[in-house]
């Protein structure tokens, strides 16, 4: 099962949406990709497979950082 991060704008605030839970606000996107990051590498560090993806201005995702396939921390 992969454990996913959406990094995304909502109201305004840049938050982080992983299942039901929400994280934020942060003071950017850049603040937010970086504590999506850390979550996701805690989350691999405990065997499941985590991902980051980040929300662009047309509402479609682009991924991040994967654990395994990226370097840590991103860079950037």
């Amino acid at each position: 099962m992969l454990d996913r991060y959406f990094v995304v704008l909502h109201d305004g605030q840049w938050k982080i949406s992983h299942g039901e839970k929400h994280g934020g606000p942060y003071a950017s996107q850049k603040a937010a990709i970086t504590a999506a990051v850390a979550r996701a590498r805690m989350a691999a560090k405990k065997g499941r497979q985590a991902q980051v993806m980040v929300q662009g201005e047309n509402h479609s995702f682009r991924e991040e950082w994967t654990y395994g396939h990226d370097p840590y921390p991103p860079e950037g």
